[in-house]
């Protein structure tokens, strides 16, 4: 019945990793936009992130990447946020933190569309 192989990603611990990406002119500065996704993922799984930590007995914190992309001739930056999440919750998660997102970048979305 099943032709390609099923990985189970929860084995071992329910939580895998995910995250969010923002897209931002090329001029922006990088790193405030790093502190406030982080801000933003702390606020919603940041106690989920140090409990597996101390459990782990590892450091488990978000991790940001920014890269540089082009849309025809025109640069822009994806700056993306990664977090450990209930596997059992992703979307409920990541909608959780996109409206944080969404509301800490409120005045740069509204100024730059008016």
């Amino acid at each position: 019945v099943l032709t390609q192989p099923i990985v189970n990603f929860t084995k071992g611990s329910a939580l895998v990793w995910d995250h969010v990406t923002v897209r931002i002119p090329a001029t922006a500065k990088v790193t405030s936009v790093e502190k406030r996704l982080v801000e933003c993922v702390n606020e919603v799984v940041g106690r989920l992130m140090q409990e597996a930590a101390k459990k782990w007995k590892v450091e488990v914190k978000p991790e940001t990447r920014a890269t540089l992309e082009y849309a025809g001739s025109k640069p822009h930056l994806d700056v993306s946020v990664r977090y450990l999440v209930d596997a059992r919750a992703i979307l409920a998660t990541k909608t959780e933190i996109t409206k944080k997102v969404i509301g800490k970048f409120k005045k740069e979305l509204s100024s730059s569309t008016g």
